[in-house]
């Protein structure tokens, strides 16, 4: 997992691009410790299988965007997670009024 700096960095020489060099991970679970949404735009399935519903809650993720349809979106939502499968619209376990 690569973090990218943010476009609106002015240089590379600016005290902003210093806290955003580029950071990598060696694997999803240290990727997802502080993060508290997903968009997941492919569907490896390794990637699926290691998102489990279980372990998005254990992650504290608090919104799954998916792209590839490829999450059970039922199971996400019943553990009180956000989700948005694109073409399949959004999944909560209550209702927002």
């Amino acid at each position: 997992m690569i973090r990218r700096p943010p476009r609106s960095t002015p240089s590379n020489s600016s005290a902003a691009s210093d806290v955003y060099k580029r950071q990598t991970v060696d694997s999803l679970t240290k990727a997802l410790q502080k993060a508290n949404a997903i968009i997941l735009a492919c569907d490896h399935t390794k990637l699926v299988k290691s998102l489990s519903a279980q372990k998005l809650q254990a992650l504290d993720i608090k919104i799954v965007i998916d792209g590839k349809n490829a999450l059970n979106g039922d199971e996400i939502s019943k553990r009180g997670i956000i989700y948005h499968g694109i073409g399949r619209g959004n999944k909560t376990s209550s209702k927002v009024s």
